[in-house]
């Protein structure tokens, strides 16, 4: 099971919510910290970088760093094997 995203607006702002499954619903999720949990789910629902970076607030260059650490942590090789999870 992999962290849900869904979109909100709160007093007129809008946010991005991520829910993590708990750690008992998926072990190997339960390594990623919750940046990387955030971008994971955002890369399943087919985001890019830019997209992720513009959506978190932080640069592209952060992303990719998170990007490897999920797939590193996960023992995946690439965006597309995440995506097959």
């Amino acid at each position: 099971m992999s962290p849900r995203v869904s979109r909100t607006r709160l007093g007129g702002q809008r946010l991005v919510v991520i829910s993590v499954p708990s750690a008992a619903e998926a072990p190997g999720w339960a390594a990623l910290t919750p940046a990387e949990a955030a971008v994971a789910a955002l890369l399943r629902r087919g985001a890019a970088s830019k997209e992720i970076a513009r959506l978190r607030q932080t640069s592209v260059r952060t992303v990719h760093h998170q990007v490897a650490a999920v797939l590193r942590k996960l023992g995946l090789g690439s965006r597309l094997d995440l995506l097959a999870r």
